[in-house]
């Protein structure tokens, strides 16, 4: 189902109304043409004869048929035809009136930013140029959209908000609660989480480098679009100050509304009996980066940098949230390297990293009620989505430093998820192996199993976001003689074999990806 958003990466509304029930949409709203069929059978062709980097090409071809595959599993929007009957949450992906995929954040940002790099690779490789202008008015739309549904002023975007678009998931009959899991899909208005917040921020981000503002006048015609640029604005803020944890030094898993007043006024729950999580250190490290990124491109005089721009008021209060960014994301680094171990774990492989400090029930439900409110219990379970996401993290960052190795992080994970039998496996025969990385760790799998043994599961998403950390490393190592990376060649094969026989055609030539 949504997994497959991870594959791709991978009107502005100043005060949105916060008790309308239904996402009201403007009359400039219409829905945008899907590409032809001829179109999309051109490119696929382009793709296969072009003379650009295989690689490049097998995932620019992947993520555009999944992006169409996507798009076709479509409805109408109840909120702007005549239709009465809203989308299934589990079998329509797409609203071609708002462009999103969902009423939640996380997946509709991964979405964005697929349309966004899908959009720039087409662009930078002279191929179909109306595809990658249909990509990025999907991606504005998109963006538009989501920061109207699910974004609340001063606190940031919450984790889902009833649109009146997708049928609701706690009427009885829904695809949701056929399917088992009602309280997946409910809307939640008093929470959002870090990780989805860092992912909108991302999403904004990159939207702002490809969308330029038509009507700047006299200009250079590359002022970033004021629409996305006050968005951005609104979330980056919002998301420093609500998520960053001052006295811990990391980032925050999840606000509710009310917490910063509580905690002014010294009557709130202690933020330390909430959970910190690796992933939200991962993504709210690649948010702040790009929030740097941002704030020197936009420095008033494009000769200077960020550390030396005093020379104006405005100038004075950027450089004073660069520096502010700047040590949230190093202090963060630290604690990701630090306390959750993946700094040793890279160097010797022999103690694991841990993906979450501090408990709370829903994650660790056979702890005792002392051990629940502990700030520093350490829950020992991992999984590789977690640890890709830190380890494309730390390697796209290049965190490591000293004794910390790159390719020690790549080897140690493959190791403990099955694609490589141990550190120094090079291929050989008759080791065990796996072209898939298991969600889970194998050993602590193979300790709770009991016959008979249950399936080792894949995620699509883990998949993917491994691939990613395939691409920041190379398959080969040139510090040691350009020798094979254990895991990667192998794995790049399953991949790829993995996305053509687990993918569901439709009339457009498109694919969708199965989640599991």
């Amino acid at each position: 189902r949504s997994h497959q958003r991870i594959l791709l990466t991978v009107c502005v509304c100043i005060s949105p109304p916060w008790a309308v029930k239904s996402l009201q949409l403007g009359s400039g709203l219409s829905a945008l043409p899907a590409p032809s069929s001829a179109l999309l059978s051109q490119l696929q062709k382009d793709l296969k004869q072009t003379n650009i980097d295989i690689n490049n090409g097998w995932e620019l071809g992947t993520a555009v048929s999944t992006l169409e595959g996507i798009r076709s599993r479509c409805g109408s929007s109840p909120t702007t035809t005549e239709t009465d009957t809203p989308l299934s949450l589990l079998h329509d992906f797409h609203d071609s009136q708002t462009g999103l995929c969902s009423e939640g954040v996380w997946h509709n940002a991964m979405l964005g930013i697929a349309l966004v790099k899908s959009s720039q690779l087409l662009h930078s490789n002279n191929q179909s140029p109306e595809l990658a202008t249909h990509y990025q008015e999907w991606a504005k739309r998109l963006a538009t959209n989501l920061y109207t549904l699910n974004y609340r002023p001063g606190f940031g975007f919450v984790k889902r908000t009833l649109s009146g678009i997708w049928e609701a998931s706690t009427n009885e009959g829904s695809s949701a609660s056929q399917d088992g899991q009602p309280e997946f899909y409910a809307p939640n208005e008093s929470v959002g989480t870090c990780n989805a917040n860092a992912a909108a921020v991302v999403f904004l981000s990159l939207l702002s480098e490809i969308c330029v503002d038509e009507d700047n006048e006299g200009g250079d015609g590359n002022a970033a679009d004021c629409e996305v640029s006050h968005m951005l604005e609104n979330c980056a803020a919002t998301f420093t100050r609500q998520y960053f944890d001052t006295k811990a030094g990391r980032f925050r898993y999840q606000r509710r509304v009310g917490d910063d007043e509580k905690e002014e006024q010294g009557d709130g729950e202690p933020i330390t009996t909430k959970p910190f999580r690796a992933v939200d250190q991962a993504m709210a490290i690649l948010a702040c980066s790009r929030i740097l990124k941002l704030i020197n491109d936009n420095a008033v005089d494009s000769t200077n940098t960020v550390d030396n721009m005093v020379d104006n008021q405005r100038d004075a209060v950027q450089q004073r949230r660069y520096i502010e960014t700047r040590t949230m994301a190093t202090m963060t680094a630290e604690s990701l390297m630090d306390d959750f171990g993946y700094g040793m774990y890279a160097t010797e492989g022999i103690n694991p990293p841990v993906n979450t400090i501090g408990a709370v029930g829903v994650s660790a439900p056979k702890l005792s009620p002392d051990a629940v409110l502990d700030p520093d219990k350490l829950i020992t379970t991992r999984n590789s989505w977690h640890d890709s996401i830190v380890c494309f993290t730390i390697l796209a960052s290049k965190m490591c430093s000293g004794g910390e190795s790159p390719r020690g992080l790549i080897q140690f994970l493959a190791r403990d998820y099955g694609i490589v039998a141990n550190p120094d496996d090079k291929g050989s025969v008759g080791a065990t192996r796996q072209l898939l990385l298991s969600h889970n760790v194998l050993k602590e799998l193979d300790a709770l199993q009991k016959p008979p043994v249950k399936p080792r599961n894949s995620y699509s998403c883990t998949q993917a976001v491994w691939n990613a950390v395939q691409r920041t490393q190379g398959e080969v190592d040139a510090k040691q003689g350009n020798k094979p990376i254990p895991g990667f060649v192998d794995f790049d094969a399953g991949f790829r074999a993995f996305q053509e026989e687990t993918s569901t055609r439709v009339d457009n030539g498109g694919t969708a990806m199965l989640s599991n």
